[in-house]
């Protein structure tokens, strides 16, 4: 794997934990230059939301079933939360390119969603995907893996969702 590559949250999210020896590689090889890394703002939000989540969940200080709602009440928990903050300060750096989603990637996903019964963030992400020309996909999710015009790159020291 070489070239240009959109890399999912839940790669991302391995990399970010170490629970992956193959994720870190693939982030080493991007910082090597080895491999042009890409994420879509989609990416960031969600990799921000399930990072801090999961320090949440990690420091002991969830305790319900719904951790998004439960944090959106305690404000003074959500700002000791921020490990997640410097892998998102160096992909803001230079990382990795970080693109927007553009209202025709809107349209887009929406064809997306309808031939592949995608949801939203995923077909949004494969639509930005076929705008800038890039083939390569790193994900852990196995929904991809149908779609014959794009080469995944999944982990395999990790059981798939």
């Amino acid at each position: 794997m070489g070239g240009r590559i959109l890399i999912d949250t839940d790669v991302w999210l391995y990399l970010f934990t170490g629970n992956s020896p193959e994720c870190v590689r693939l982030g080493a090889r991007c910082n090597e230059g080895a491999i042009q890394a890409y994420i879509t703002t989609i990416v960031v939000g969600e990799f921000c939301h399930r990072a801090m989540v999961l320090e949440a969940r990690r420091k002991g200080i969830l305790s319900n079933n719904n951790p998004a709602s439960f944090l959106a009440k305690r404000n003074s928990l959500v700002r000791c939360l921020g490990e997640y903050r410097m892998p998102v300060q160096h992909w803001l750096h230079g990382g990795v390119e970080v693109v927007t989603v553009e209202k025709d990637d809107i349209f887009a996903s929406l064809t997306v969603q309808e031939r592949f019964g995608m949801m939203t963030n995923d077909s949004l992400n494969l639509a930005v995907m076929s705008r800038l020309g890039i083939r390569q996909l790193a994900t852990c999710d196995t929904k991809f893996d149908h779609m014959g015009e794009l080469e995944i790159f999944q982990p395999r020291d990790i059981p798939p969702e």
